[in-house]
This record gives C-alpha cells, structure tokens and sequence, in this order.
C-alpha cells in the first residue's frame, strides 16, 4: 500500500515537475519585462524596430550627406556669383574708361577762338579783320591745331538764300586769306549758317555780319 502512495506521490510530484516545466518554455518573452532576453528573442521579439532604427540612421546619414553636398554646391556658386560681380565691375571701370577716352576723342577741344566782321552787304576784309587773322596765323604757328573751322554768319535782312550766299562767300574770304598767310588748306573747313544762328554771335546786326574762325584739336 506504501509502495502505491509512493508512486502515486511520485508521480504527481513528476507531473507538477513536467507541467511547471511546461508551463515555463510557454512564457511570452517578448511580453515579459523580466525576461533575460537571448539574441534569438531579440531578434525575433524586434527585429522590425531594429530595422526600422537602422533605416532611420540610413535616412538620416543619406539626408546629412545630401545636405552637405548642397552646402558645398552653395558655397561654390556663391563664389561663381561673387568672382562674376567682380569682373563685372572691372568691365564696367574699363567700359567708362574707355567712353571717356571716346569722347575725348571725339570732341573737340578749342586751341584758337576769333571773329572778323564785315560792312552790310560785303564780303571783302577790312584792315581790322586782316589784323585779327594775322594773329590767328601767329597762334595756329604755337598750338598743334588738328582742324580750323570758318563760319560765316548775316544779319537777317534780305532772304534766306542771299543771306546763305553771302555768308559763304564771307568765310571763303577768311579762308583764302589764311592760306595766303601759309596756312594748309587741308585743314580748313568751311560752313555757312546764314542768319538762322546770327543771334547766337550778337544782337545787333554789325555784330552778326561775322566770321567765326575756330582752331580745334581731337
């Protein structure tokens, strides 16, 4: 009868052995917080939130490096920018530099400035006027003269086209008598304005029967 207890307790002691063990290798390790957790666990509890980190990190790491890549490509266009404003306006000094040397060129400066006058209706030279021309010759001797300019101007009476006429034949005489004075006809010019510019010259009609004689260097 012993012997049959002993078995009988020996095998419930046995089965509550068997059914903790049991009951133990059913335990959720990956809802336990107390669990010591093994790689294998680990790796099958979250394996999807490892990868998931690791994702982010390569996201991160990929978003850094394109971040970076435009930084560099910033950098370098703001230099391409700065390097372009700076030949721009090394440009724009030669530019102007070289519009000024332009108009310098191109416009003329002054070296002789005179006028001779004439009778109504004439267009010989008075003595006076000789005079005034003879020191132009002296002056064109001292100065490098590029061009003289004779214009020949009347006061408004008479008409437009006697007036033209006899403006013309006034600067010609001037000329005439510069170049039997030495100076080249090469250099002369001649214009006749008539009377639309006489007020320009003077108010009265003695001071507008004139010949203006410029001396103009480039």
């Amino acid at each position: 009868m012993k012997k049959v207890m002993f078995t009988g307790l020996a095998g419930i002691t046995l089965m509550a052995i068997g059914f903790s063990h049991a009951s133990t290798e059913l335990v959720d390790k990956c809802g336990s917080p107390k669990e010591v957790f093994t790689k294998y666990a680990l790796d099958k509890c979250y394996a999807e939130y490892f990868n998931a980190i690791l994702e982010n990190k390569k996201k991160a790491a990929d978003i850094e490096k394109r971040m970076k890549a435009l930084e560099d490509k910033m950098a370098k266009l703001d230099s391409k920018v700065n390097d372009m404003a700076g030949r721009l306006d090394a440009l724009e000094g030669k530019l102007n530099e070289l519009e000024n040397k332009i108009k310098e060129s191109i416009e003329p400066s002054i070296g002789v400035e005179a006028t001779v006058y004439f009778a109504f209706d004439k267009f010989t030279l008075s003595e006076k006027a000789k005079q005034v021309l003879d020191g132009v010759v002296e002056q064109l001797k001292d100065k490098n003269i590029t061009e003289i300019l004779i214009i020949g101007f009347a006061d408004p009476r008479g008409t437009n086209r006697y007036n033209y006429k006899l403006s013309m034949e006034r600067a010609q005489s001037v000329a005439s008598y510069l170049v039997k004075k030495g100076v080249d006809m090469s250099r002369i010019r001649m214009a006749s304005y008539g009377e639309e510019l006489a007020k320009m010259i003077g108010k009265t009609y003695r001071e507008q029967r004139a010949v203006k004689v410029l001396g103009l260097t480039y």
